[in-house]
């Protein structure tokens, strides 16, 4: 059951005296969560966590080979060092699920699949995002996918159980308080029998909610937007942006066009206004990010949806890079959940290729791929549909981006951002 009682510091937690006095000085400038407008951009230290859902090394290799070619390095392998991380969740040697593991990585303690920002006896764990605005620093939430998904719950909820999204959605706007949350999943926040604002495409997409959400946000002073239009007029510091999810999907198996879509917006639009918004803050910010659809690419064997999303991933790196450029106190760390679908890269194979005198199942393999820039081809080859317990990329740049050499558990990504997000 969901523990109310307040956060507990957890392992590597507790401040200097310098440290909070500097919180201090910052609460006379800002509002709780808020930010003051700095065109300079914020002098203190932030941090950006960027997960591409599901993404392990063979879907990074994939996006590189077929997107990027030999010659050029994608965005997201151009960071300053490179790592690996371990993903076992507490509890047994199997594979984490996202919940478990946005919970390793946002609080630095393991916790049980299903569960988001509690331990594994159900008790709330203090999250980056909320240490980040105890310091006055803005915090924000960007997603391809419903916000209210298992990856943005671990760093923004207290829970034990990932699919109660309404509830995750009200500890958003009730406890934890991101000051900018920009995804999908609009259903999740308007009252059932409301028409949503974001025009659905397939059925499904009505409002459900018990409670009207949005209204509940718009009073709590966040600028509600649904498309790109008045996403770009929005001035913060509050935004509460629920634009259309899911259109790389979309555009594989539907009719649809994003470019025919007021209510979408690139995942890397979302990411600017973020930086835009949370880096009027003087302070500094922290952000989470989480392209999702890398994921559901793994869980339907579908190689082209994994190229097409970690490019996604890349634009969104190519935009925090030209921030950094001109903000150098950020530590940018891009890395993974945990991988999907077991993904291998091989030789072009024959379509009738037999192991063990049985044909392969379509279902397990695609291709052939053209390596971008020669006239070589791959296949890519499947061992499951579910989560993996492979070990997952991770490249940083900015401050302590060194610390992220060599091979680390998930929770060492907190210990890292703990850091850097403390440091006056």
């Amino acid at each position: 059951m969901e523990n109310a009682h307040p956060p507990t510091r957890g392992r590597r937690s507790l401040l200097a005296a310098g440290v909070l006095a500097s919180a201090l000085a910052a609460a006379i400038l800002l509002t709780a969560g808020g930010g003051s407008v700095n065109a300079a951009g914020p002098t203190g230290q932030s941090v950006i966590v960027l997960i591409g859902d599901g993404m392990g090394p063979a879907q990074r290799t994939l996006t590189q080979l077929t997107r990027y070619g030999l010659d050029q390095t994608q965005p997201m392998d151009s960071l300053e060092t490179a790592g690996s991380l371990n993903t076992l969740p507490f509890g047994k040697p199997g594979a984490t699920d996202s919940a478990a593991s946005a919970t390793a990585m946002a609080t630095g303690e393991k916790t049980r699949n299903n569960y988001a920002g509690v331990d594994p006896e159900g008790n709330r764990l203090e999250t980056l995002l909320e240490i980040a605005r105890d310091q006055g620093k803005s915090t924000g939430l960007v997603e391809d996918n419903d916000v209210t998904n298992a990856t943005m719950a671990g760093f923004a909820a207290h829970i034990d159980n990932r699919d109660n999204k309404q509830r995750i959605a009200q500890q958003f706007l009730r406890d934890t308080k991101p000051d900018v949350i920009l995804g999908g999943g609009e259903q999740v926040w308007c009252k059932k029998g409301q028409k949503p604002d974001v025009k659905a495409v397939i059925p499904d997409e009505k409002c459900h909610g018990r409670n009207d959400l949005i209204a509940e946000a718009e009073g709590l002073g966040y600028e509600h937007v649904s498309d790109a239009q008045s996403l770009a007029a929005a001035d913060g510091p509050k935004i509460l942006g629920l634009v259309r999810q899911d259109p790389i999907i979309l555009s594989l198996i539907a009719d649809y066009d994003p470019a025919d879509d007021p209510n979408y917006v690139p995942e890397e639009d979302l990411v600017d206004k973020a930086l835009d918004t949370l880096g009027e803050n003087p302070n500094g910010f922290f952000l989470a990010i989480d392209v999702d659809e890398i994921d559901d690419g793994g869980h339907a064997t579908a190689a082209n949806l994994v190229m097409k999303a970690g490019q996604q991933l890349n634009r969104i790196v190519k935009v925090i890079e030209a921030y950094r450029a001109e903000n150098p106190n950020v530590l940018f760390v891009v890395t993974a959940d945990h991988e999907t679908g077991g993904l291998t890269i091989e030789d072009p194979r024959d379509p009738k290729t037999k192991v063990q005198g049985e044909e392969i199942p379509k279902h397990w393999w695609h291709g052939p791929f053209k390596v971008k820039g020669t006239d070589n081809k791959i296949s890519t080859d499947w061992t499951t549909d579910e989560h993996s317990s492979v070990a997952v990329p991770v490249t940083a740049s900015g401050p302590m981006a060194d610390a992220f050499v060599g091979t680390h558990d998930n929770t060492h990504v907190f210990d890292v951002a703990q850091q850097v997000l403390t440091t006056p």
